[in-house]
């Protein structure tokens, strides 16, 4: 006891291991007059999360002219030579708004995966800036998007709902592809997929030539 008529308490910490998912973790056990008063238990959540199959990502939000965000990259397993790029962004006011642009480009994606000339899809945010790009064998095919059923009601919101601050859409044409390359995992070498190889010069297999986008 001290002059208070406080009773003083000790921390006694212990590391568990749990056998099955083998998540690290510590008790943190508070003793007065020898019987327990309180414990406290933490646990590496990151290790956590991962153990579920998710990415763990600690990043600033700015660092100098850098800002920093997130993507997401759709492949269609179309090896197409790539002819255009669909190019957007949307400025948002709120948390609440970009959780909707969100939504809405999950609903557009299986739209796009249905689409004629349809290479790859790349989203990204960074602070209240949504983008996507998207990859095309020709420059007509992106007015597919005006017919589908989720990006014409995301479209509807912005135009006529009073969505958002602002954005842009847009095409560009690729000017040049360069050559597409790849090593041999046997003896190193780079190959140049613009060609139709089955094997090295080494005589090894040539992997499967990767997805442009």
């Amino acid at each position: 006891m001290d002059h208070a008529g406080h009773q003083h308490g000790t921390v006694r910490g212990r590391t568990c291991h749990r056998p099955h998912d083998r998540v690290p973790g510590v008790d943190f056990i508070r003793v007065r007059d020898g019987h327990v008063a309180s414990v406290e238990g933490y646990f590496d959540r990151r290790g956590f999360v991962e153990q579920l199959g998710l990415q763990v990502i600690v990043q600033p939000y700015e660092m100098g002219p850098v800002s920093f965000g997130s993507s997401v990259h759709m492949a269609s397993g179309n090896d197409a030579r790539l002819g255009a790029f669909s190019v957007t962004w949307i400025d948002v006011r709120s948390d609440a708004e970009a959780a909707q642009v969100v939504a809405d480009t999950r609903a557009i994606m299986p739209e796009l995966a249905r689409m004629e000339g349809f290479v790859g899809f790349l989203a990204t945010q960074i602070g209240r800036r949504l983008c996507t790009i998207t990859a095309w064998e020709s420059p007509d095919q992106p007015r597919q998007l005006l017919q589908a059923p989720a990006h014409r009601t995301a479209m509807e919101r912005v135009f006529h709902q009073g969505f958002a601050l602002g954005g842009q859409t847009g095409i560009y044409v690729s000017h040049r592809t360069d050559h597409e390359w790849t090593r041999c995992e046997s003896c190193g070498a780079m190959l140049d997929r613009s060609e139709d190889l089955s094997t090295c010069r080494c005589g090894h297999a040539v992997a499967a030539r990767p997805p442009m986008w």
